[in-house]
């Protein structure tokens, strides 16, 4: 018999049926679980072209009841039954599910089995898209009783006809099982111990492939035992962020639900999709009191006024709070690096300074980020350098603690914890920094405590190569703080490759082939080859720059710096001097040898060029320079450079002696197993 329901086209309209088929096709699985079932089949056939001959779902939910019809199918904004609200079964979506099937075809048949008084009856409803205001419920109009069915079993199946807009290859597709999987894997895995499932021809939709993170925990409160799993999904999911207490030995399940709180833009707080369910036998005799006087009712009933209830809440609080903020850190570290790789981030030179400012920046940032992930989010890139720059400029400043006033102006609601800890880190990695300072220059002063060692009391074991220059590689910033090592006991054609590919901005890229030495210089080996990328003002041009260099030769201390050691390095420097590639006006090279003592000869060069004003020259050619220095003049020099330093903090020259032997250096006893380790 077809009848007419109490609602127009017009009305069907303006409800808003889905234009997805993924939305339609989930709109009849809500409906099988709003109808009690456990599992919904979602089936379909089709031939080589692509042509859809069968589709259908089915569920074992309880079937329509033939009494109920024109309630089910006869109104609209109507779905099969009214939810509790703190429960997480699936609610209807107001009866416009049934009508989802026009997304993708002309007609639906509900073939329906249901239980009445002990008996199974079944019937069959057809809706066609062209008359969708009536409904034909097969039964004459003498006969309005179903007849009785002899399937046992109640359920629904919803067979689709006339398929449109949909092919195979959409319905077999990796996207529809994927958006199930975020629309229904929440309740699924809320309902694992009953064994709900969504198969598509027969294979289950695998949920637990969208988790990101799994975390099971137990605590006890006030004598009960809670069960918690934490779920973290790797994308926004079908239901809000939510705490799902369940019970334990019954088949109902879940008792109550709740926001957790940690509910932001899009389900989720910036990304951090999560669910946490929480099992206790606690939960058995557990009933909501809307009131204080029902709250007396319940004397024998847990409710949400007990302390264990309210205790179980703290926890679960600062439970969640620690997985967000381990989440968001993990947030902020891909934001660096992003950051990093569309060159927005701060730019911070390769010294051991310069990396610990790096490091207050990013400890700081993570902090914000903590706070309120929104703030680095969607941004223009020079939206992104402005802020990042006003922020480093900051912790340069004097003024880093206002760091905080300015978050305070752009962080909605700031927790006080939050808050507390940005401030806590503003000061302490202020302090932090001047504590690095004074480290860095401990590390020096270690290191040249070392080379003193070697040079002047161990100079009979010491030699160039095993010894000192292992410890000048690792510490080049005796030449000028802002050198690149291009090479370290290398072949000179090895070395002014990598000079090349450095200079090219590749400095990892080592082109052997492309600069050739002769064979008379080919296999020299200077000790050390350092260049600087930050350029000096051309003394000769305000528009143009110098590129420095420098190339050290180190002598053993048993070896004084007479004429032949003299000659070698001014071999090197004629070399460069010879070479079309590296003449350019504005290079600067410089030539050190460096040993325990200058012989009479080379230190009367000295005074050749007292003119230039620059110590411990001896030889200048042009762009071209060579210096003789001993170790006590770089000892000397590297005192007199952290002099106002060293003064400022009162640093200790016998505790770094002291430190040396915390650490099992004692220079009394040492070994030259202890030394090699130690310079290593």
């Amino acid at each position: 018999m077809i009848k007419n329901t109490t609602f127009t086209d017009k009305s069907i309209d303006q409800i808003g049926l889905p234009k997805d088929y993924k939305k339609a096709i989930s709109e009849y699985i809500r409906n099988g679980f709003e109808a009690g079932a456990s599992k919904i089949e979602i089936n379909f056939s089709g031939n080589t072209t692509g042509f859809i001959e069968k589709f259908e779902i089915k569920d074992n939910g309880k079937g329509i009841n033939f009494n109920l019809l024109d309630k089910y199918f006869g109104r609209l904004l109507d779905s099969h039954k009214q939810k509790d609200k703190t429960s997480s079964e699936i609610h209807g979506g107001k009866g416009k599910g049934r009508l989802s099937f026009q997304t993708f075809s002309s007609r639906a048949k509900w073939k329906t089995v249901y239980k009445h008084n002990k008996n199974f009856f079944e019937y069959t409803i057809v809706v066609d898209s062209k008359n969708r205001n009536k409904y034909d419920d097969g039964l004459a109009d003498e006969k309005r009783t179903p007849p009785k069915s002899e399937i046992k079993q109640t359920g629904t199946t919803v067979v689709f006809e006339n398929i449109k807009n949909i092919t195979l290859d959409e319905l077999s597709s990796y996207e529809l099982k994927n958006f199930l999987n975020y629309k229904f894997g929440w309740f699924l895995l809320l309902n694992k111990e009953k064994n709900y499932q969504i198969s598509i021809n027969g294979i289950n939709i695998d949920y637990e492939s969208i988790i990101a993170d799994l975390v099971e925990t137990e605590e006890e409160i006030e004598g009960f035992n809670f069960q918690i799993n934490y779920i973290r999904w790797d994308n926004k999911i079908g239901e809000n962020a939510l705490y799902h207490f369940l019970e334990v030995y019954s088949l109902i399940g879940e008792k109550h639900r709740e926001n957790t709180g940690f509910n932001k833009i899009g389900g989720g707080a910036y990304g951090f999709y999560h669910s946490v369910y929480i099992k206790s036998d606690y939960f058995e005799t557990f009933h909501l009191a809307e009131n204080q006087e029902e709250q007396g009712n319940l004397l024998k009933n847990h409710n949400q006024h007990e302390k264990t209830y309210k205790k179980l809440k703290i926890f679960l609080n600062k439970f969640l709070k620690e997985k967000r903020n381990d989440f968001y850190r993990l947030g902020a570290n891909k934001k660096i690096k992003e950051f990093e790789e569309k060159k927005v981030f701060p730019k911070f030179a390769d010294n051991k300074y310069d990396q610990e400012r790096r490091n207050d920046f990013a400890t700081v940032f993570r902090e914000i980020y903590l706070l309120e992930p929104i703030v680095f989010q969607n941004l223009k890139p020079i939206q992104e350098k402005s802020l990042l720059g006003m922020l480093n400029l900051l912790l340069d400043s004097n003024e880093r603690e206002n760091v905080l006033t300015i978050v305070d102006g752009f962080v909605s609601n700031m927790d006080a914890d939050g808050r507390k800890k940005l401030a806590e880190i503003l000061k302490k990695t202020s302090f932090n920094n001047i504590v690095r300072t004074i480290k860095l220059i401990e590390g020096r002063f270690e290191s040249i405590e070392v080379l003193k060692r070697l040079v002047f009391d161990l100079k009979e074991f010491t030699n160039e190569r095993d010894h000192i220059q292992k410890i000048i590689e690792n510490n080049y910033w005796l030449f000028g703080e802002q050198f690149h090592l291009t090479g370290a006991d290398e072949k000179f054609e090895i070395m002014l490759n990598n000079y090349m590919a450095f200079l090219e901005g590749n400095p990892t890229k080592i082109e052997k082939k492309k600069f050739k030495v002769d064979k008379i210089n080919k296999n020299r080996r200077p000790d050390i080859f350092l260049c600087r990328q930050q350029d000096l003002p051309s003394p000769k041009s305000n528009d143009e720059s110098i590129e420095e260099n420098i190339i050290v030769e180190l002598k053993r201390p048993t070896v004084h710096i007479g004429m032949e050691q003299y000659r070698q390095i001014e071999d090197y420097m004629n070399f460069i001097i010879n070479e079309d590639q590296f003449n350019s006006e504005l290079r600067q090279w410089k030539f050190y040898i460096i040993g325990n003592r200058i012989e009479k000869e080379v230190k009367q060069k000295y005074k050749s060029f007292e003119k230039e004003g620059k110590k411990f020259l001896v030889n200048k050619v042009e762009n071209y320079e060579i210096y003789a220095v001993s170790w006590d003049d770089l000892f000397q020099s590297f005192k007199s450079r952290h002099k106002y330093l060293l003064d400022k903090l009162n640093f200790d020259k016998q505790s770094i002696n002291e430190e040396l032997k915390s650490k099992g250096v004692d220079f009394s006893k040492i070994g030259s197993d202890k030394l090699s380790k130690l310079i290593t």
